[in-house]
């Protein structure tokens, strides 16, 4: 089950709720039960949405600089957010949008 659990800086697709289907950024796990998402859009870095992991899944591309940026403390702007989602979705199209985990 670890193996579905996010990580910092990791894309993810929504599978539940009125999100589902968008892409967003993971910035901090709570309790490796729960997720705190943000697409610097919708939801905002300050306003993060609080996801159950079951809802999420997570991609293959990790945004290092997002990660280590997480790592440190800091938390980065609605608008470089944006920037690391897009990259991260550049990403993930390059390399065949895979996932870690099978469909279900």
């Amino acid at each position: 089950m670890s193996a579905l659990v996010p990580r910092p800086g990791q894309l993810v697709t929504s599978r539940a709720g009125r999100d589902k289907g968008k892409p967003f950024l993971v910035l901090r796990l709570i309790d490796g039960r729960y997720a705190e998402i943000a697409d610097g859009d919708a939801r905002s870095v300050t306003n993060p949405k609080r996801k159950n992991v079951r809802h999420l899944q997570p991609h293959t591309v990790v945004h290092q600089g997002l990660a280590e940026m997480l790592a440190q403390g800091r938390l980065p702007s609605d608008e470089e957010l944006r920037a690391m989602l897009a990259e991260a979705l550049g990403t993930a199209a390059r390399s065949g949008g895979a996932s870690e985990a099978g469909g279900s």
